[in-house]
């Protein structure tokens, strides 16, 4: 079982894949993240480290450069993300058939191979305000907002998160339970 997060950030995917996660754990299913963009995570550290400012948190997020990153990387090999995180999704498989991978943070560029890899595509979307407050509350460096975001219309499933944590659960639990039917 896969399932592949979508939303402009700030909209709460990090948070529902940690749900997810334990929902499933509370079903008796293993399940763990797999970023797509995991490189691009990576190269965010590395190029803060070499400016002397290294960053503080792992879930600090630079929008600005890894939209830049992610350019560039796509620039000189269209599949270099896609490739990565087809390996890591294909070696995952073989060594935990059974794990429920939860993708967090898929963009347009890459629907194709994630719909490929036989995810299951869930829009997660949020009032602007909030999601704005929900960016500088987790101390994003700078944040540029999606284009080219995940049409609504290519989802499977849509979850709307502008109300409490327990609302997110229920949305979680819901979709547990859906794509475990």
């Amino acid at each position: 079982m896969r399932i592949a997060l979508h939303g402009i950030p700030g909209a709460g995917k990090s948070t529902l894949a940690r749900l997810l996660l334990e929902e499933f754990g509370r079903i008796g299913r293993q399940a763990v993240v797999v970023r797509l963009a995991e490189p691009l995570y990576q190269l965010q550290s590395l190029v803060y480290r070499l400016a002397g400012s290294p960053l503080p948190d792992p879930a600090v997020q630079d929008g600005l450069l890894l939209a830049d990153l992610a350019g560039h990387l796509r620039r000189i090999n269209p599949d270099a993300l896609t490739a990565d995180f087809r390996r890591r999704v294909e070696r995952l498989a073989d060594t935990a058939p059974e794990a429920v991978m939860v993708c967090d943070d898929l963009r347009v560029p890459d629907i194709n191979c994630v719909r490929d890899l036989g995810f299951t595509l869930v829009r997660v979307d949020a009032d602007p305000e909030l999601r704005r407050a929900r960016r500088a509350q987790r101390g994003d460096l700078t944040c540029r907002e999606e284009r080219g975001m995940v049409p609504a219309a290519v989802s499977d499933v849509v979850v709307r998160n502008d109300g409490s944590l327990a609302e997110l659960r229920a949305a979680a639990q819901a979709l547990v339970g859906r794509v475990t039917a």
